[in-house]
């Protein structure tokens, strides 16, 4: 089944970034969810990654457990828990030593209200999300002090044109990357007559939002 397919994907991108993430940092990779208050710190390798998840998933019956399923609360879980929860504060005491990386795993169309919530300047619910988050560390960091890759798992058609919309918005667009899942970017690639692997894959998803030929890769006339 799909549902299974997509958690073993998860699983496989959170291991794979873990891994390719501590090649430039030692500090490792700061991992949030979206449904629970589990949070990993100094994730480091693919061991880690799934010890992680591991722990979470044993959690599941409680309130802080992790499930996966239910609702994709994207705006509201990257304002709650990565800007204000991680970014913001540590750019206020002047910590951010590099550009900011962060990564969304999903597989589903976004339940914020409105849905293109993480595009605007302040949800319903007072989140402010990236464009927002841009206009608060530009001033101390410099134009592009933060990038966001959507990475899809799963083959909701809902969620990728949601994602190819995040991909082309005029306003961010030039720092977010959205990778699809990948027998779709491979086709993509193919249109182009480029045979895309795994690890290419894989370097585009930890590249695109940071580098603009990765990102544009993808971008044939049907996602524009």
């Amino acid at each position: 089944m799909e549902g299974g397919e997509r958690i073993e994907d998860l699983k496989l991108i959170l291991s794979r970034v873990a891994e390719i993430a501590t090649l430039f940092d030692d500090d490792g990779i700061l991992v949030r969810f979206m449904n629970s208050n589990v949070e990993g710190n100094g994730i480091r390798s693919a061991a880690d990654a799934a010890a992680l998840l591991t722990k979470a998933s044993r959690r599941a019956g409680a309130a802080a457990g992790v499930t996966f399923g239910g609702t994709t609360p994207l705006a509201a879980s990257m304002h709650s828990r990565v800007l204000q929860g991680v970014v913001l504060p540590a750019a206020a005491r002047g910590a951010l030593a590099k550009p900011v990386l962060v990564i969304s795993i999903t597989d589903g169309e976004p339940t914020d209200t409105p849905k293109d919530a993480i595009l605007q300047a302040r949800a319903r619910a007072g989140a402010r999300v990236i464009r927002d988050a841009r206009a608060r560390l530009a001033p101390q960091y410099g134009p592009r002090p933060i990038a966001f890759q959507f990475a899809q798992v799963g083959r909701d058609a809902r969620a990728q044109a949601f994602l190819s919309k995040l991909d082309q918005d005029p306003g961010v667009g030039d720092i977010i990357d959205c990778t699809s899942y990948f027998e779709l970017e491979a086709e993509e690639f193919a249109r182009k007559g480029v045979n895309l692997s795994v690890e290419a894959w894989l370097l585009k998803l930890m590249v695109g939002a940071i580098d603009p030929s990765y990102d544009a890769e993808d971008e044939g006339p049907q996602r524009r």
